[in-house]
């Protein structure tokens, strides 16, 4: 009966250090928001290219959001190398829509119209930059916010 008794204990005992290793071993957590499962990633994930579609061409990335602001500028248009990128109505982060382009390295004109307020004279503003694609760039990704654009 003791033999018995130690044995279940072994098997109880083996089987919560099992669930706990499978526990710690997990590498996304998930967390709960509201009563769905969301997937969290606790380490930084590069999403970009890893090598070169073609030995000439460069992917360049651009994304479009309003500003952060509540009443900050608003995009009406934006074009790049000549192109318009059709915006899509703002959705909850402000986000406008994205445009994807494979070029050949040199030079192109990113140029971008918000919309200000009523209250602000000009109402619509023009902003125009220059994007250098190297030879060296896998990726370059565009980002227009607003008045502001950054290039990484």
């Amino acid at each position: 009966m003791k033999f018995m008794r130690l044995l279940a204990f072994i098997g109880a005992l083996l089987a919560f250090c099992s669930i706990g290793l499978k526990i710690c071993k997990q590498e996304p957590a998930m967390i709960k928001e509201n009563g769905y499962g969301l997937m969290a990633n606790a380490g930084n994930t590069y999403f970009g290219p890893k090598k070169r579609v073609s030995a000439q061409l460069v992917r360049v990335d651009v994304i479009m959001r309003d500003s952060p602001e509540s009443a900050g500028p608003k995009l009406s248009s934006v074009e790049f190398n000549g192109q318009s990128i059709p915006l899509k109505p703002v959705d909850i982060h402000g986000g406008r829509g994205s445009g994807a382009f494979q070029l050949r390295p040199g030079k192109y004109k990113l140029r971008w119209t918000v919309n200000l307020d009523q209250h602000t004279w000009p109402r619509n503003v023009t902003h125009e930059e220059e994007v250098d694609v190297s030879p060296r760039d896998l990726w370059i990704q565009i980002t227009v916010e607003g008045e502001n654009a950054s290039i990484t």
